[in-house]
């Protein structure tokens, strides 16, 4: 026996087996297909696959693995097997020919070796007939996985038995910013904020067997704090007995936001009908007792005893300015805007502002002249300034800068109660200790203050809010711990018509004066009898329409709320037989004073209680001089 001796070199061996394993993959009786791992795109396919399945090598080319399955079977994770795993991965799915046949087949995926790229080859076996029922069970995977992985709000699933995150649908993964991978990682517990509500939720779930509606907080991969409602059940797999919990993670972080503000505006409203309550009788009481200290001080009075009267009249200002605050934040204060320089105000303010910041702050004033004229209450503009520097002051206890400027913008930015278009923006900055996030929320809210001490009401910032929001305005704050804090409040610009200016009237006019209140409508009286008018009071509407039909008067002077016949409904009625009318409505405030709005502003004022004397006496001359030139003009 002779042995025979053939060398064959290594690049003649790699060629052979190069060759053998093509001549398998065209001649095998399997559809076969290999495709590129990380795109899925098929790179080949075997002389079976091409007669089976109807398409030649130039349109497979042009296909993913995924387009064999026109029902969406197939997943990334049944067509590629696990890095680094070249043992087989089976499934079962539905494919189709290029004309619309669907069929079973066994799925197996390989990794095919390639040190140049990640490759696979697939082959896929046709199931028997008889397996109709697996083509059942595979339609109803596939709607269960449908419905899992477009759900809107999050599912998970965690086996207990192993302590592994097996699912998180997509809605979940974007939820946290996270990618699959990193949920299995990383777990649910990673995300969470407080330990303890795991704790909670877990002994619930052993407790009932299911959860349903469990609040909790999530912090994202972003770090933003998302509040989530949990509802989910402790169940078995009925294939390995493993305990898992499934999970549905609903986001609430919009809607709790939502319910905040409703809240937070219930509460602003509950303490603004409080105001309003209180205000008209409040009101009432303060006019009294200031109108008669007036009076006192009229005549000549000891020096001791005429400062206990400035002492009365201090203290009575400074309740009817609570009662403002009140009804200011609560935007059910009566304005009286009318077009004005905001840096002429600012200007006009700055010897006051300089007084309240104190000699440790140094106050600075940056006004654009090119700034547009606001329409808004002066007064009520002034009281925003007051506030927001005393809050500075407050905010740098061992001195500071604060700085107001003035500049112009030409959009108002996304804002319901704010027309678009220009509008002027005030800025008040200070170097003081700044705040936090959490006091940032809740600046604007009444009675909320930082600071502990008798004098402060904490209506400061909800009276600002109040004031500008009813101007049609808005303001925002920006502030950091130890940075400071800046308020940007921005105010709709644009010429509206103003009234001419007014000089005094002649004191032979007669008015006709209507108030409930006999203390008030006695030192009205006398103030208006002094002041050299005419007069006839009475002390209700009704008395008022039959004394008009008697006497003519000039003027109309009328509280708005009155029984039976109210200061609003009187004017209509007398202004039928004397169109020209001029009318003051003075009120300490009531829920009818809002219907201001829609009276005529055309020869009327409103004056809020309580007034000095010589601010209603100012008001009459000014309406009776008005008719005067309108009648010269005419």
């Amino acid at each position: 026996m002779h042995r025979v001796c053939i060398q064959v070199d290594d690049m003649a061996i790699s060629e052979l087996c190069s060759n053998f394993r093509d001549l398998l993959f065209r001649s095998n009786p399997v559809p076969m297909f290999l495709y590129d791992g990380p795109s899925l795109l098929i790179l080949r396919a075997n002389d079976t696959a091409l007669a089976k399945y109807g398409y030649t090598s130039k349109e497979f080319r042009t296909m993913s693995i995924r387009d064999l399955c026109p029902s969406g079977t197939a997943s990334e994770s049944d067509a590629v097997p696990p890095a680094g795993d070249r043992s087989s991965s089976q499934c079962l799915q539905i494919h189709a020919t290029k004309g619309g046949k669907h069929f079973t087949v066994e799925c197996r995926t390989v990794q095919f070796p390639d040190k140049r790229r990640k490759l696979f080859m697939l082959s896929a076996v046709e199931a028997p007939e008889q397996s109709g029922e697996r083509l059942k069970l595979i339609n109803c995977m596939e709607i269960n996985r449908s419905l899992v992985e477009e759900c809107p709000f999050g599912i998970a699933r965690f086996n207990l038995t192993t302590s592994r995150h097996e699912h998180a649908n997509p809605a979940l993964l974007e939820m946290l910013g996270c990618t699959l991978k990193e949920f299995r990682r990383m777990g649910l517990a990673a995300f969470g904020v407080d330990p303890t509500e795991r704790e909670r939720f877990m002994v619930e779930l052993r407790r009932s067997g299911k959860v349903r509606d469990f609040e909790s907080s999530l912090r994202n991969k972003n770090g933003e704090i998302l509040r989530v409602s949990i509802s989910g059940y402790l169940g078995t797999n009925v294939a390995t007995g493993h305990e898992y919990v499934q999970a549905y993670i609903l986001d609430v972080t919009a809607q709790r936001n939502l319910e905040e503000q409703l809240s937070r505006a219930q509460r602003m409203e509950a303490v603004g009908r409080l105001a309003g309550g209180v205000a008209h009788d409040f009101n009432n009481i303060t006019q009294s007792i200031s109108l008669c200290c007036e009076l006192a001080l009229s005549h000549e009075l000891p020096l001791e005893t005429r400062s206990k009267f400035l002492d009365i009249m201090q203290q009575s200002a400074r309740a009817a300015d609570i009662t403002r605050q009140l009804l200011a934040f609560s935007r059910r204060q009566v304005l009286q805007p009318r077009l004005i320089n905001i840096n002429v105000c600012l200007r006009n303010a700055l010897p006051m502002l300089s007084r309240v910041v104190g000699p440790d702050v140094s106050l600075e004033l940056q006004l654009d002249d090119t700034v547009e004229s606001i329409f808004i209450d002066p007064d009520q503009l002034t009281i925003v300034l007051m506030h927001l520097a005393t809050n500075a002051r407050s905010a740098m206890p061992h001195g500071g800068g604060l700085r107001i400027s003035t500049s112009h913008s030409g959009d108002s930015g996304q804002n319901e109660d704010m027309r678009p278009g220009p509008c002027a923006v005030l800025t008040v900055s200070d170097t003081g200790v700044g705040m936090d996030e959490q006091t940032l929320q809740r600046i604007f809210e009444p009675f909320f203050t930082t600071r502990e001490s008798a004098f402060t009401s904490g209506l400061g910032l909800a009276t600002v809010h109040g004031i500008i929001a009813q101007s049609k305005g808005r303001i925002e704050c920006q502030s950091t711990l130890g940075h400071g804090a800046t308020f940007r409040i921005y105010l709709p610009t644009g010429a509206l018509p103003s009234v001419p200016a007014l000089t005094a009237g002649n004191n032979s006019h007669r008015i006709l004066l209507a108030e409930d209140d006999p203390h008030i409508n006695e030192h009205l009286t006398n103030s208006i009898k002094k002041a050299g008018f005419l007069l006839d009071s009475v002390c209700n509407g009704d008395k008022a329409l039959a004394i008009f039909d008697r006497q003519r008067h000039h003027l109309l002077v009328t509280d708005i709320v009155m029984p039976k016949l109210g200061g609003i409904e009187l004017m209509k009625r007398l202004r039928r037989k004397a169109p020209s009318l001029p009318v003051i409505f003075i009120s300490g405030y009531s829920e009818e004073a809002s219907a201001l709005q829609h009276v005529s502003h055309n020869q009327t004022a409103y004056l809020q209680k309580p007034f000095p004397s010589s601010q209603l006496i100012t008001a009459i001359s000014n309406l009776l001089a008005q008719k005067i030139e309108t009648t010269a003009d005419d």
